[in-house]
């Protein structure tokens, strides 16, 4: 008999259970832990005030909720990223992290950091696109538009445009 393949859930601003690429790939390996990790000293010059802090306390304790109807628990940790992710895998035999991707620098290299120690353990890591419009890399350049000209008062060549 096969030990189940657990995959940690590493959330940050992705804290919805629709419409999840991470969570969705997560599920589909097999049993999924979601943590969220409080670590704003991580986010160097990005650290969040106190509207991001209100929004961040309605959303965990929505989504925690939206868990709580699926059974399962969303684990609410606090301290240094890399000790609190090992120490989940540690507890649960976790052999993957999925996590979406975060487009701050700061908290870009640390996941890039984070990513290749785990890899080097031997733990799958995936990195999905964050939450935003378009994937990165995804939108070709946009041509420049030059206007012949301007309407702007007291220019001479607004009459003929």
């Amino acid at each position: 008999m096969s030990t189940p393949r657990v995959t940690i859930l590493w959330l940050h601003q992705d804290l919805r259970l629709d419409d999840n690429p991470a969570l969705a790939a997560a599920a589909q390996r097999g049993a999924v832990l979601p943590v969220y990790v409080h670590a704003p000293e991580e986010a160097g010059g990005w650290r969040p005030g106190a509207a991001s802090n209100w929004w961040l306390h309605q959303s965990l304790s929505r989504l925690a909720a939206g868990y709580s109807e699926r059974g399962v628990e969303l684990q609410l940790r606090s301290g240094p990223s890399d000790q609190t992710l090992q120490t989940l895998i540690q507890a649960s035999g976790a052999d993957a992290i999925y996590f979406a991707r975060r487009y701050e620098p700061a908290l870009r290299a640390r996941d890039q950091q984070l990513a290749e120690h785990f890899r080097a353990q031997g733990i799958q890591v995936e990195i999905f696109d964050g939450p935003c419009y378009t994937a990165r890399n995804s939108c070709a350049p946009r041509p420049v538009i030059r206007f012949a000209c301007s309407r702007r008062s007291g220019n001479a060549a607004a009459s003929s445009c």
